[in-house]
């Protein structure tokens, strides 16, 4: 959970893995939510996905206007059977700055020794 942050014109990014074994129909899955808690504790639920990943995905959301409290939170499925949540990279930053980043880390070749 952070703090109280003003969390106008804000987004969050993060990357999250879900395993889970899904072998039971009509149970509650494994889920991971993005909560905001607002002064007056009102509680919104961002956005929530669940259901097993194969490799880390992104989640990427708006958040609402004013000041909230962030929640992620994570929701072993109901039968807890061999499940788990990992989350990495969390950032809240202005929407608009998401995606000026540019990949600092290709390597450049030189493809002159090819002709």
């Amino acid at each position: 959970m952070s703090s109280f942050l003003n969390t106008t014109n804000k987004c969050l990014e993060l990357y999250y893995w879900i395993r889970s074994v899904d072998v039971h129909t009509n149970r509650s899955l494994t889920r991971l939510s993005i909560i905001a808690i607002s002064e007056q504790l009102e509680e919104t639920e961002v956005v929530s996905v669940s259901g097993p990943t194969v490799d880390f995905i992104r989640l990427f959301a708006e958040l609402p206007e004013g000041v909230h409290r962030l929640v992620i939170e994570g929701r072993r499925d109901e039968l807890n059977i061999e499940c788990s949540i990992s989350v990495d990279d969390v950032a809240v930053m202005s929407c608009s700055r998401f995606g000026m980043f540019t990949c600092l880390s290709f390597k450049q070749y030189d493809n002159s020794y090819n002709n």
